[in-house]
This record gives structure tokens, C-alpha cells and sequence, in this order.
């Protein structure tokens, strides 16, 4: 079969003529193979060009030659100029990923703009198994050996199926014209120095190695998803949901083989170590495992999984006399009042209005607080008190209190002072 006919065929439940699509093309042989496939399967498409201001002029070049080619055939084009060195500095990441990170936000942004079904992207097999090398080299789990995803939300990668060799033979026959990136040539990147050195070697001891990696690949890419489909079904059976937390108890842990592989899964998109979260999970109560979604929080028999939030730090309030308002933990303070009935929800409190002094003051409790817990004659400390009622750090961290005078009168939301 001619590599037209392939990419029809591979891409068969995608390709559809009353669909538009985004192309996204550098100039280069992969992307231009790309841009001729879709022109004679009659899609409908517009192109996305990104200069990432490397290469001065011949980045300059790349987008002139993306522009005419669109004009020529008189297709849309959105194009965008990044000062890529720039946002790697301030994001402190390194150049391909600050490339890699502004394409893809762009492109998102043109999908919602103009409702695309699909952005097509040009990597090719080629560019996946060097992927793999790449990810063996820097250190990966078996998600990483799958090589680069077909499809992932909005982006398609329709010739991943075709190998160099086969884009090149199709370029040179169909007379197809591209540009040349000079940095390909060079071994500055840990990309370049795998396509230039290694996959040649491993050629030499075997000419099929690249399909017999690309097939590998595969097993692996449907190996990760039946793994992960698994994986999710123990979670829904043993995470027990508890308000704003979620909670996995140690002895359905220790049921199964490689528990820090589960807590691996729950904590991605988070890239954390397998080592540092078998410490964390045979390490003391109270200790804790933060990421940049979730603090875990190790409570004697059960992991206490809390997603981190964006709210603002509490600020403390002056409640004074004969004033009603809500302040921004959610309690209502009361107002002087002889008629009432007392409630048992924990919420409310009751006070002698003409014990208390003025301003109140509602704060978020210290080390070294104490108070007189209703129905004792002697101080506790907070702490101490927290620990006799077992609250886990989580809950800790939120508890407010409300002070009369210098004195606590009311451990919100749990007990008033004698």
C-alpha cells in the first residue's frame, strides 16, 4: 500500500470531510508530508505555524515559506512569534520543554476559539522510538516506554505509523518542497545525538529493530491502559470519600502487590519518585507527603488524601457589640438575644452576653493555646485537646477560635470554654 493509502486507512474513524482540522506545521519534510496527505484526502483544514525565535533568520524563513504555502493554496493559517528563552528563564525549564509548553498552549487556544475537532500533529515512528530512548535515559515508568500517544484530548498524530524512510520515499516522489532545520544536523540535544548515533547502531545488529520497537511499543501502549483501567477499578472499590478528603486504608493497601505503584496513580498527574512514596508509606503517623495537587497525610492505619485549594489566607476579624455578620470561615456570630433556644449543632455556641469582652476577636488557633473545655475545672491545651479527640492534621490546620478579651471562649465548631 502506497502511504496515502495508509495514512486513509490507519486514520479511517478520524478522518471525516465535514470536520475541520488544525494543522500544525513547521515547514520541515514530516509536517509538509503531512500538509499533502490532507490535501489529497479532501479534509478541510486550516495550518498553525509557531516561530520560537531560536534560529533568527531562518526561523523568519520557516514562517515565510509556512505563509506563501498557505496563501498559495488558499488555506487559513494562525501564526505566532514566542520569545521562547525568555519564558524557559522565567519558568526555570528548559528550552524544548518551554517550546513544547507554548505550542501546546496555543494551540488549545485556537481549538476553543474556532472549535477544530483535531490539531494534526507530523511525528512519525521514528520520532516515538526516539522518545522512548530519551525517556530510558532520563529515568521513566512504563508509561514512559510507550513511546508518543497516537491521540491524547484534542491533538491526533496521524502519520505516527510511518517511519522516516517512508516519508522521505513519499517527499521525493510527489516532488513535495520543505525546509531544513540546521539545529537537526547538530548533537547539541540528547534527541539528535539518539537519531545521529544510537538508532544506527542498533540498525547494524538489526536492520527491522525500528518496527520491531515500534510494534513493542504498542503492546506497551495497551499494556498501560489496561493497567490503568485496573488501577481505577481497586480506587473506586477502597478510597473512602470524607467531605473535602478521600481516604485509603493500610489494610487494602497491603492487600496488593507494589502499593506505592496505587498511590503513584492517584497522586499523577504529579511525577513523584516510587522511592520517596514507599518512605512516606512506611514512615510515623502525622507525617506528610506534598505534591502540587495533594497533601497526603499519614494517619495511623490510613492514608488522608486533602486536594490543595486556592483560598485566601484567613484574615483575622473584630466581631464588636450588637453586630451580625459573616466572616469569611463561615460562622455567623451571634447578636444579644434573651429569647433563644439552645441547638446542639456544633456550629452554634452560646455565651453569657455580659461575660464577654469586647472586640471579639476570631483567629486561627497557635501552638500554645489552652482554654477551660465545657464541664472541666482545669485549662487543656489545644493541642493536646485535638490530639484526645482525634482530629487528623488536615482538620488541624482549619480550626479557628474565637477569644474574648485575652481568654478563648469557643474552640469553633467543637467546644466552648467553661
Amino acid at each position: 500500500m502506497s502511504l496515502l493509502e495508509d495514512f486513509k486507512s490507519q486514520n479511517q474513524n478520524i478522518l471525516n470531510t465535514n470536520d475541520e482540522y488544525l494543522l500544525a506545521i513547521s515547514g520541515g519534510i514530516d509536517s509538509m508530508t503531512l500538509f499533502d496527505l490532507c490535501i489529497k484526502s479532501r479534509l478541510k483544514f486550516s495550518v498553525v505555524h509557531c516561530n520560537f525565535s531560536l534560529r533568527n533568520e531562518e526561523s523568519k524563513r520557516d514562517e515565510n515559506f509556512v505563509r506563501n504555502l498557505a496563501e498559495k493554496n488558499n488555506i487559513r493559517i494562525f501564526s505566532k512569534a514566542f520569545n521562547t528563552k525568555t519564558y524557559a528563564h522565567k519558568n526555570h525549564i528548559s528550552i524544548q520543554e518551554a517550546a513544547r509548553n507554548l505550542r501546546y498552549e496555543y494551540f488549545q487556544q485556537l481549538v476553543d476559539e474556532h472549535l477544530f475537532r483535531y490539531v494534526f500533529i507530523a511525528h512519525n515512528q521514528n520520532d516515538s522510538v526516539e522518545t522512548v530512548f530519551i525517556n530510558m535515559l532520563r529515568g521513566t515508568g512504563i508509561k514512559g516506554l510507550r513511546g508518543i500517544r497516537k491521540e491524547r484530548v484534542n491533538i491526533f498524530r496521524p502519520i505516527i505509523f510511518a517511519n522516516r524512510k517512508e516519508i522521505e520515499d513519499y517527499a521525493k516522489t510527489n516532488d513535495l518542497s520543505f525546509v531544513e532545520d540546521s539545529s537537526n544536523a547538530k548533537d547539541d540535544y540528547l534527541r539528535n545525538n539518539i537519531r545521529h548515533h544510537l538508532i544506527p547502531s542498533i540498525l547494524k545488529i538489526n536492520e527491522n529493530a525500528q518496527n520491531l520497537i515500534s510494534k513493542n511499543l504498542e503492546l506497551v501502549s495497551k499494556e498501560v491502559e489496561l493497567n490503568d483501567w485496573l488501577m481505577n477499578e481497586w480506587l473506586s472499590n477502597n478510597i473512602e470519600h470524607n467531605e473535602n478528603n478521600f481516604i485509603v486504608e493500610f489494610n487494602s493497601l497491603n492487600n496488593i502487590p507494589h502499593p506505592a505503584l496505587m498511590i503513584q496513580q492517584i497522586l499523577k498527574p504529579d511525577h513523584i519518585d516510587l522511592y520517596e512514596i514507599e518512605k512516606f508509606i512506611y514512615s510515623k503517623t502525622g507525617s506528610i507527603l506534598e505534591t502540587s495537587i495533594y497533601k497526603v497525610l499519614k494517619n495511623r492505619s490510613e492514608l488522608i488524601f486533602q486536594k490543595k485549594t486556592d483560598e485566601s489566607t484567613f484574615k483575622e476579624e473584630f466581631i464588636f457589640e450588637d453586630t451580625k455578620h459573616m466572616v469569611d470561615f463561615h460562622v455567623e456570630c451571634f447578636t444579644k438575644n434573651s429569647e433563644f433556644k439552645i441547638e446542639s449543632n456544633p456550629n452554634i455556641a452560646f455565651f453569657d452576653f455580659d461575660s464577654l469582652k469586647f472586640p471579639i476577636k476570631i483567629r486561627s488557633w497557635r501552638n500554645g493555646d489552652y482554654f477551660y473545655p465545657l464541664g472541666m475545672n482545669h485549662k487543656k491545651l489545644l493541642s493536646d485537646f485535638f490530639i484526645n479527640n482525634k482530629i487528623p492534621l488536615f482538620e488541624k490546620e482549619k480550626i479557628k477560635v474565637m477569644v474574648s478579651g485575652e481568654e478563648i471562649c469557643w474552640v469553633a465548631g467543637m467546644r466552648i470554654d467553661n
